[in-house]
């Protein structure tokens, strides 16, 4: 059983898809798909899949639609404390 990890790629020109050993990122190869040198490199899809953490852009998000909840709700009890029109 062999413990080498395959990664996909993609040609740059041809945009063939090639799966080759993790230690072989960064060489040069010819293309088994057009022929031409192409360079190994992991495809945006994948480089995506293993660094993408949506929970803190999600906790981000919530953070920061509290603050703007808290500065428009300041603003409006100015606003109407000023106006008189309190609803307080």
């Amino acid at each position: 059983m062999s413990l080498t990890r395959y990664l996909k790629g993609e040609c740059s020109h041809c945009g063939g898809r090639i799966e080759f050993p993790a230690d072989a990122i960064g060489a040069t190869v010819d293309c088994p798909h057009c022929g031409k040198a192409t360079e190994l490199m992991l495809a945006t899809k994948e480089v995506i899949a293993t660094t993408f953490r949506p929970l803190p852009l999600y906790v981000m998000a919530a953070l920061m639609y509290w603050a703007f909840s808290l500065c428009f709700e300041m603003l409006q009890y100015r606003i109407e404390r000023r106006l008189g029109k309190s609803t307080r």
